[in-house]
């Protein structure tokens, strides 16, 4: 389960002097950026490594928690299309499915994808299966473009050259450029694995799908938990029986045993 907190210093920025942005990295957070950026009325360029707009086998269950649904009341301007699961609850099962423990906590579960193609509709205009419509843009706002780019040698091949006013490295942990800037920072193995499956809601029998319907299902086991919720399905479809259950079982496995 993905807890989209990304950087919300950048999204907390009221004023800024107009100037033309470079952002490296179009993913998640640098749409986002990106779209802040351009509602403040600066032209923003993305350079993206990936030379599609297509993104494939992203479906990975997202909980969009209170920073990013602040976010998207801002600045989407498809407030008209749902785009997740309303899970109204918690709720805490044991291995006969039966519930342990349940408490209300409204959590808004969507995926990757849906969450990709929403950001590229407010930024750059882009239609999808998606996000068939895309919203009418304020006329007092800057411009934006995504530019596919490919990551080249810079010691074998040409190097080319942009000007900026400002650059944001957005472009994941493992940058060179974010290594670059902060030297220090070092990974580590964070002691578990995650392995996942989603399941099409309709495939399931309905005393199941009523167990699971609009609630997050938790399951402890030695070691680790089983996370279970609804998600979109093909296309961001909410239409109950095309949705999916994402199923997430978290396990602890130490580094340099048997089972790493």
């Amino acid at each position: 389960m993905w807890l989209l907190k990304v950087l919300v210093a950048v999204f907390l920025v009221i004023s800024l002097e107009l100037a033309f942005f470079i952002q490296v990295g179009g993913s998640l957070a640098g749409l986002m950026h990106g779209i802040v950026i351009k509602r403040l009325g600066n032209d923003v360029t993305i350079l993206e490594q990936h030379q599609s707009s297509t993104r494939e086998g992203q479906a990975a269950g997202i909980v969009t928690l209170e920073y990013s649904q602040d976010f998207l009341d801002r600045h989407d301007l498809l407030k008209n299309q749902p785009y997740a699961v309303n899970c109204s609850s918690v709720q805490f099962l044991d291995k006969n499915m039966k519930v342990k423990m349940e408490f209300q906590r409204s959590m808004m579960m969507t995926t990757w994808n849906v969450l990709y193609y929403r950001l590229r509709a407010n930024l750059d205009g882009v239609a999808s299966s998606y996000c068939t419509q895309t919203p009418a843009e304020p006329t007092d706002i800057g411009r934006a473009l995504y530019d596919q780019v490919e990551i080249e040698d810079l010691v074998n091949r040409s190097i080319s050259t942009v000007s900026a006013d400002q650059v944001i490295v957005a472009n994941g942990s493992t940058s060179q450029m974010r290594h670059l800037l902060q030297p220090q920072l070092r990974h580590s193995y964070a002691s578990y694995f995650a392995w996942r499956v989603t399941v099409i809601e309709s495939t399931v029998s309905h005393g199941t799908r009523n167990i699971f319907q609009n609630k997050t299902a938790l399951h402890a086991t030695s070691g680790g938990y089983i996370a279970l919720y609804t998600i979109p399905g093909e296309n961001g479809s909410l239409e109950p029986g095309k949705r999916l259950l994402n199923y997430v079982w978290y396990t602890n496995i130490a580094a340099g045993s048997s089972e790493f």
